[in-house]
């Protein structure tokens, strides 16, 4: 058990800055419509998503709500979201109740 928690400080030690929270790249849309073609949008509406964007202020009390950003992974794992070309809004999503 002490080697485990050495290996662990020492990876922390190592990769300190990939072990805290990054903040996902963000896709940004000119129109909000733009959303529209993206497949991961397309695949979150057939499965009967419901879309919503707004003021990233809002965020936090969405997400209490149930919302989640919508998110988009790329190739090696790394996350995305849709936001406008302000960076002021956000798209988010939540099964249809």
């Amino acid at each position: 058990m002490e080697s485990r928690g050495r290996a662990g400080k020492m990876l922390v030690g190592a990769f300190g800055g990939l072990v805290g929270w990054v903040r996902p790249k963000v896709v940004r849309l000119e129109y909000l419509l733009d959303a529209e073609d993206e497949q991961v949008v397309r695949r979150l509406r057939t499965k009967g998503h419901e879309l919503h964007w707004v003021l990233e202020t809002r965020l936090r009390q969405l997400q209490r709500d149930g919302w989640k950003p919508v998110t988009q992974w790329d190739k090696i794992g790394r996350r995305s979201i849709f936001m406008d070309r302000r960076e002021e809004i956000i798209l988010l999503h939540r099964r249809t109740p």
